[in-house]
Formats: C-alpha cells, structure tokens, sequence
C-alpha cells in the first residue's frame, strides 16, 4: 500500500478521449454471433452499432437538464431486427436504397431484372437486402470497418460488390459513417443508413418529433409518380 508523501506515486494514465468495446447483441441464424461496438466518449455521447445489417441501434446524448436522450429508433434485441415488418430501421441500404422502377435496370444496353419486393418495383436492395445479412468487420483504431461480398447477380444485381463500410465516434462527437465499394462489372449501387431520428429523444414521442424543423440546401426537388418512384424531371424550384 502506498502511503500518503511516498516519493513513488502511481499516476493513472489519462481516460482516451473515446472508448471502444465489443460485445454480443445476439444470434443469427442458430449460432452466429452479431457482435455489438459501443463507443463513448468523455461528455458521455455513446453510439451503438451491430454487424447484423450494418446497424446504427442507438445514439445517446447528454441533455440540458443532464438527462440521456437516444435520438434514434432500434429495437433491443436480434428478434425486433429479424422481425419481417422492421422497417429498416438504422440499416445500411443496399445494392440500391430507394426504389427501383419496374424492378429493371440498363447497364450498357444489357437489361436486368431486379428483385420486385415492393409490388412491381424494387426497394432497398430486394428481399435480402443489404440490411438482413451479417457483415464481416475489423477494428482499426477506434474505427469499425464492416464488410459484405455481395455475389454477382445476387437480388438480381450484375457484377461481385465488395462494400466496406467504416464507423467512427470522434473525440470531438463526430459521428462519421463511410461508404466504400468496389464491382467486377459495370453495376448500379446507392448506399445509405436508414436511421429514424427523433432529436427531443424517441421516448418523446410524436408531439416532439412534429416540432423539428429541417433545411436542405437545394434549389429543386425531383419528381415522382404516383409509386413514389423518381420520374428523371424536377417538380419546381424551391
């Protein structure tokens, strides 16, 4: 025991600016483990990610009044994500997020014939979409770079797509999120996180959530038919 004055005093190392830890959310599939990355940082912003579908489960920050609010919708468990009627919820998107009109597309003068799982269309990807497959990961740092080979016509889709995608909370609470891929054939791709946010906290609900205001900077916006389907024209300039 060291005594109070002792001339060899232990000094603690300094708390890193960000903490980074696994763990595991839950199975998939039988026994396949979805591993969970939890990042906090010392003003106790805190993100969670899983490799299940590339998923932001959680963001938490502090409030004014010293409260944690998580700004955006997940569910606690592997059975919410596996539920048929989640609704995407803070999923990476792919091949393409949105709709896919008639579930075809051109790719030098070749057609190809997607996965129709919105009616007649194509949406986020088809029936297994990026979002219910369990990714690859390695950490770098305080980064997770999560990975999927998606096969050469899977969903329909031409050419073997490697995707790489990379999270990080930074010390300055910088939630940053990086999308990479790469195609052995000419192919379409269009990746996105699909989170919900509520800024007030989820649990406050709709009333809250109705109060938010948003500014996009763009002088027009496009058009879409009646299947919310993109039609090539602008509606009007803003």
């Amino acid at each position: 025991m060291m005594e109070c004055g002792h001339p060899y005093v232990a000094i603690c190392p300094p708390r890193p600016p960000v903490i980074l830890r696994e763990d595991e959310f839950g199975l998939w599939i039988g026994e396949t483990s979805v591993r969970r990355f939890t990042w906090r940082s010392r003003s106790n912003v805190e993100v969670q990610v899983i490799t299940y579908g590339a998923t932001v489960t959680s963001i938490k920050l502090p409030g004014a009044g010293g409260q944690i609010d998580d700004i955006v919708l997940g569910f606690d468990n592997m059975e919410g994500y596996l539920n048929p009627i989640n609704p995407y919820f803070g999923a990476t998107v792919g091949r393409v997020a949105n709709r896919v009109g008639n579930a075809k597309i051109t790719i030098d003068d070749i057609t190809y014939n997607v996965s129709a799982n919105i009616g007649q269309h194509a949406l986020h990807g088809g029936f297994k979409g990026f979002d219910k497959v369990n990714w690859n990961h390695h950490i770098c740092g305080n980064k997770v770079v999560m990975s999927y080979l998606s096969k050469d016509m899977e969903e329909g889709y031409p050419g073997d797509l490697l995707v790489n995608v990379s999270f990080e909370l930074t010390e300055d609470n910088a939630f940053l999120i990086d999308f990479q891929a790469t195609s052995t054939k000419p192919t379409v791709v269009n990746l996105t996180n699909h989170s919900y946010f509520n800024l007030a906290g989820h649990d406050k609900g709709i009333e809250e959530l109705t109060k938010h205001e948003v500014c996009i900077n763009a002088d027009k916006i496009t058009e879409v038919d009646k299947d919310s389907i993109p039609t090539g024209r602008y509606e009007r300039e803003l």
